[in-house]
């Protein structure tokens, strides 16, 4: 099981809702920002019984310092395309599990957060 979408982390009761997917024989995976991750909170995440986290790349250390793993997952943009081969040279290097692509979807609430510069930058341009 997947638990993705927001993130997770800022809600009180999560810890909770974690451990008991987990005891039901559940695989728990959770997907992250990572800025709320440090070493203690990837402790409880990791003994909550998660067995990974998809993670952006900034929470990536404090889950490689308690010996939890992780994957990198990377959105692909037009701007990113020629990344790709250095993405994942850094996921092997870093020791990700696993590295994931996924394509970034406009809607409206990515059209607004995105810096405007990198969106104009893509607007209009192929794959």
């Amino acid at each position: 099981m997947i638990f993705n979408g927001g993130e997770l982390l800022y809600r009180d009761d999560f810890f909770d809702i974690a451990k008991y997917a987990s005891t039901k024989g559940l695989r728990i995976i959770i997907g992250s920002n990572g800025r709320l991750i440090d070493p203690d909170i990837a402790r409880r995440l990791k003994s909550s019984g998660i067995m990974a986290v998809q993670i952006s790349i900034d929470g990536a250390k404090a889950c490689k310092e308690v010996g939890w793993p992780f994957q990198f997952r990377m959105a692909i943009r037009r701007g990113t395309v020629d990344e790709i081969p250095n993405m994942l040279k850094l996921a092997i290097d870093y020791g990700t599990i696993a590295a994931e692509f996924f394509d970034l979807l406009q809607v409206p609430r990515v059209k607004r957060e995105l810096p405007t510069r990198c969106y104009n930058q893509m607007k209009g341009k192929k794959l």
